[in-house]
């Protein structure tokens, strides 16, 4: 879609979004940890690379939803097109996800003995937690792709969102959008990218007990090209490669029926020579070590 305002005002919302996340971001652990079954740890060592799936395919029923009602409450106070308010209370989708714009995104924490991350994405325990190097990861990784982090604090999250809506509304106004082109602006232009990276740092605090510790990688396109589909209902993903330098390290879980041995065999028989190998932790009482 031909937009009449300046192929500069992308780099405008970008450098909003960097400043109005420096403080809660700053930059990623050297290390980020992907848990995932069995069958996915052999899956991402044979093939070398991570997938990254359409964010409306996540297991997570509530995921965008809760955004949405953050930005959706805002709009309907602020000097917002009708028709855009109307757009948001009508929708449960962000901002033209899967209609103008595809989002991809792939989950991580901060912890390598996550109890939470173990039961809920790793087999309770059977599986694994792969040990990924943030830093390389972007620098062979075809695309634009970004690092974000999940913010749960509900007065934080309600102050990033006025931000954002604010700023849209502002360099509409300085760019002196047409009234014909102001909704295709909000809703599938650079004001909607904006509001997107916002909304995907926000998530509903009462459903995940590892606050402040995920992060995402994520790749917002226009199209999906290039994109793979996977699973009986045709998911799409992207893939980023996995070299042998990008992952330091391999953690079976705490109930993962794989030894050591058959795990570093398993890695270096693929090509990851480099990659260390460990058990996950386990405290006295037998929970995972966190």
């Amino acid at each position: 879609m031909d937009m009449p305002w300046p192929e500069a005002t992308k780099a405008r919302f970008k450098e909003f979004q960097r400043e109005l996340w420096l403080d809660h971001e700053n930059d990623p652990p050297p290390e980020l940890y992907h848990y995932t079954r069995e069958d996915g740890f052999r899956g991402i060592i044979t093939s070398r690379v991570l997938r990254v799936f359409d964010i409306g395919r996540l297991n997570d029923p509530t995921e965008g939803r809760y955004s949405m009602d953050v930005f959706r409450r805002l709009v309907a106070r602020k000097s917002v097109p009708a028709k855009v308010v109307d757009a948001f209370r009508r929708s449960d989708t962000l901002f033209g996800v899967s209609e103008f714009w595809y989002q991809y995104v792939a989950c991580f924490s901060q912890e390598k003995n996550s109890e939470h991350q173990w039961k809920k994405y790793a087999g309770v325990g059977k599986g694994f937690c792969l040990g990924i190097d943030s830093a390389s990861l972007f620098e062979s990784a075809p695309g634009n792709y970004a690092w974000l982090k999940i913010l749960y604090n509900k007065a934080e999250q309600e102050g990033k969102a006025n931000s954002t809506i604010d700023h849209v509304i502002n360099t509409a106004r300085e760019l002196d959008v047409p009234k014909r082109h102001l909704v295709d602006f909000w809703l599938s232009g650079r004001g909607a990218q904006s509001l997107m990276l916002s909304a995907l740092h926000i998530k509903d605090p009462g459903q995940d007990s590892d606050k402040e510790r995920e992060w995402r990688v994520l790749m917002l396109r226009p199209d999906r090209d290039g994109a793979k589909t996977a699973g009986e209902f045709g998911n799409h993903y992207l893939e980023l490669p996995l070299t042998s330098d990008l992952l330091r390290r391999v953690v079976l879980g705490p109930n993962c029926e794989m030894s050591l041995e058959a795990a570093e065999s398993f890695l270096r028989e693929h090509g990851f020579t480099q990659t260390i190998a460990e058990r996950g932790l386990l405290r006295a009482d037998g929970a995972t070590s966190v």
